[in-house]
Order: C-alpha cells, then structure tokens, then sequence
C-alpha cells in the first residue's frame, strides 16, 4: 500500500459500497428471513435465474426459502448470456406481476439480467439508449443477489452487462442506483458448479482485482480490497478446479470474488475485458472463458508501464515471491498466469469461430471500449492487432 507520506497527494478518489453483504455456508436456507429482515414489507418477488440454476435445484430452494417468510415469487429463467429479447421479456413478466423485491439467483448473467429487468421495467425506451454510466433516468425495486458462481462481482455491483443479438455486441449499463440491497453469500451453492465453468468465473474475478489495481482510475483503497481479492483468488482456484468439494476454498473464492467486484465497480477492469467482451459479443464466447484467453497476453502488454502494481500483486499470490523486486515479481506472474490458464484448459478463440479476417473489425470494437482509456499503457492499433494474433 501507498506510505502513509504519499496519501495527502493522492487525487481526489471515491468509493462505493452500499451493499449489505451476509456470507456464511448454509445462508440460503435462510433467504427469505434475512431478506425480510433488511426489506421489511416485502411479500412479493420477481426471481431471477438461469436453465442450468433451476436445472440443479438451487432456485427452487430459494423459492421455498422466501415462501416459508411468506414471500410469494415469480420466477424466470434465462439461457446463457441475457440478451435484450430476455431483458425485455422478463420486464413484461414484472410488470404483468408486479413485485416489492426482485431476486437474482445465478451466475453473472442471471445477476445482471436481474438488475437490467428492473431497468427496462421501471423505465421507458429500450434498454441500449442507457448504456454507459448512470444514464438511467428513474430507480428501480430492491435487488438481492444470491450468487451460485464465484466469479463475476456482479453480486456486488450496480453494472450489468447486456448482448445485442444483431449487432453481435455487448454494452454496460452501470447506475449507482441500481446497486443490491443485500448479497446473500452462501458457498454451499457454488459446489455443485462443475469444473469448467468454475474455473472461467474464478479467472474472471481475478482479473477484475488485478485490473482494480493497474488501471488509471486505482486509488489506495484498491489496495486492501484487490489485493486482499487477489490473495484469495491466486491461493484456492486450482484447488477449487480440482476438488469441487473443498468448501473451505470455495469459501475463499466467494469472498475473493465479492471482494474483486467492491474492486472493479470503484476503478474498472482491465485490458482483458475490453478484449473478452467484445470476443464473446460477436462469437459468443463465454465471457469468463474470453477473459482467461488474454489475461496473460494484457498482463504482458501492461507491464511495462505498471511493474509496482504487478509486483505487489505477485508477492500478494505467493509468500516465496515476497522478497523480491519488482522485475522479478512481475517475471513471475507472469510465468504463473500462462501456466494457470493452460492447468485450467482455457478454450481457444478458434474454437468459437474467430478467423484472422475478422481482427480489424475486433479491433475496432476494443479500441471504442472504455477499458482501453483507463489502460496504464495506451493501446494502439498495431498493439490489439497483435494481441488477437497471438491469442489466435
């Protein structure tokens, strides 16, 4: 962290957090009692979740938890990333059933479908004209988060991330008015997520932390919120990859993720998210999985230009690495981070359909992301070219 001397010249910052965060195992079995203790009143909900959530079971055991504190819900389910043909859809259902609460049970894409239903429910137009940051003109329900992935931050945030089925692209819509009420932290829910999707949302978040603490936009309180993420994060996903059981390292993910989310939703992501989401808007590739694929090729392009932050951030993952400098630190992370990504099986672009024909157009799209004007170092034309080439 910043000494203590460097703080009074500091830029102004400030940071968000008005979540209300429960986190303990077995917590779900009691969501409609915390949910009534923090939105009393509340009698009616709109829940929602995604196929594979309801598929297991885990929605209908949140629904049986809200019905035993007398909260009746309805429920929809979304498949895969939420496009604007969901948002709108589950708007329809809010508004045909209206509610005091919505509940999101899920991964990120069912977080954010949540939050972007409640958008589009309680404002008119369509829901791409409030992309961007607090655009929206008018506040929505409560919303309570019940994450079943550690990954994505969502569960903590106000953003929500959006696909335009025709035009192949995502957009976000981030409101400070849109934050949950309460995120309801229950790792028992994260066991059943098998290996892969585990280790894409794992990656994800922690490429939010690292990015909290090497873009432009990082300030002193990224430092024990993404290194405290990172830590976490670095120190129980491959042990949570391959034993999917371990409730004490999926413990320390769902914390890990929640703290990378507080992280990403006060100074951004990195490089690598620019890249992902545009990758998985036109080929569809999931987002966690995009991410992973060029983590280490920004980390390796960013490097130069934030050695310090990716210093700490080494020292952070690995005590063995605590004394030494920052070259070496930065060397190391990086040795680390590719090796990570092939332990984990980290799917090729290819394998989505990217062609090399199609990288002037991606990098079109990446350089337009507001992730590349907060990069530590700028991003050209030349330099995001060769990033997809070598990702190819």
């Amino acid at each position: 962290m910043a000494p203590l001397e460097s703080i009074d010249a500091t830029p102004p910052f400030a940071f968000h957090a008005p979540v209300r965060v429960l986190y303990g195992a077995g917590l779900a079995g009691h969501a409609g009692a915390k949910l009534c203790e923090a939105l009393p009143g509340a009698r009616h909900a709109l829940l929602v979740t995604d196929v594979g959530v309801r598929e297991a079971g885990i929605s209908e055991r949140i629904e049986h938890a809200l019905a035993a504190s007398g909260i009746a819900a309805a429920t929809i389910a979304i498949d895969g990333e939420p496009d604007e043909a969901d948002v709108a859809r589950g708007a329809r259902l809010l508004r045909e059933r209206p509610a005091d609460v919505i509940v999101g049970v899920g991964g990120g894409s069912a977080l954010d479908a949540a939050k972007a239903i409640n958008v589009a429910a309680h404002n008119d137009g369509v829901i791409r004209a409030f992309a961007g940051f607090d655009r929206v003109p008018r506040p929505g329900l409560p919303f309570v988060s019940v994450p079943t992935t550690a990954g994505t931050g969502s569960e903590v945030g106000s953003g929500m991330v959006v696909t335009d089925a025709d035009a192949r692209r995502k957009y976000l819509i981030v409101d400070r008015r849109y934050w949950p009420a309460l995120a309801l932290l229950d790792p028992e829910l994260t066991v059943s997520l098998p290996p892969r999707p585990t280790a894409w949302s794992g990656i994800d978040a922690l490429a939010q932390a690292m990015g909290a603490l090497v873009v432009n936009l990082a300030h002193p309180l990224m430092e024990p919120t993404g290194l405290g993420a990172v830590r976490l994060l670095g120190g129980n996903l491959l042990a949570v990859v391959e034993d999917g059981s371990d409730l004490d390292a999926r413990l320390a993910m769902q914390l890990g993720s929640a703290l990378a989310g507080f992280a990403m939703y006060n100074a951004e992501a990195g490089l690598d998210h620019a890249f992902a989401e545009v990758v998985g808007g036109a080929f569809g590739m999931p987002h966690g999985a995009a991410v992973a694929a060029f983590l280490p090729l920004t980390t390796e392009f960013t490097m130069p230009a934030a050695a310090a932050s990716y210093g700490r951030i080494a020292r952070e993952i690995r005590d063995d690495w605590a004394g030494l400098g920052d070259a070496d630190a930065c060397e190391r992370l990086l040795g680390w981070l590719r090796d990570l990504t092939a332990r984990l099986g980290i799917p090729s672009l290819g394998s989505f359909g990217v062609r090399a024909a199609d990288i002037p157009d991606l990098v079109e799209l990446t350089l337009a992301h507001f992730s590349t004007s907060i990069s530590p170092r700028e991003l050209r034309r030349e330099d995001a070219a060769g990033i997809y080439e070598r990702a190819l």
